[in-house]
């Protein structure tokens, strides 16, 4: 399926933020590397993701990282959800 695209393996051990909340975002702003995620994010036309299943969702390292590539932009959903995403969560 994906032998006539090209591929890349995103890790999020590459990619360490603070545990979000408004608290650190107020007093040092979104950290860099969501930025860079981000624009890593927008080079591609479509997003395989696969996570950690914990308790019945997706793992909280993947959450709290989307959640700080959400505050990188004001339209968010508009440009981040312009790429195509499928999440899969393993156990």
């Amino acid at each position: 399926m994906l032998n006539s695209h090209q591929t890349r393996l995103i890790d999020l051990r590459d990619f360490p933020t603070p545990i979000f909340s408004v608290d650190p975002e107020e007093k040092e702003g979104v950290p860099q590397l969501a930025y860079k995620l981000n624009k890593l994010f927008q080079k591609h036309d479509a997003l395989i993701v696969s996570v950690a299943e914990n308790n019945a969702s997706v793992a909280s390292c993947f959450k709290n990282t989307m959640d700080w590539v959400s505050r990188t932009q004001d339209k968010y959903e508009k440009n981040m959800f312009g790429t195509i995403f499928n999440v899969k969560s393993i156990n």
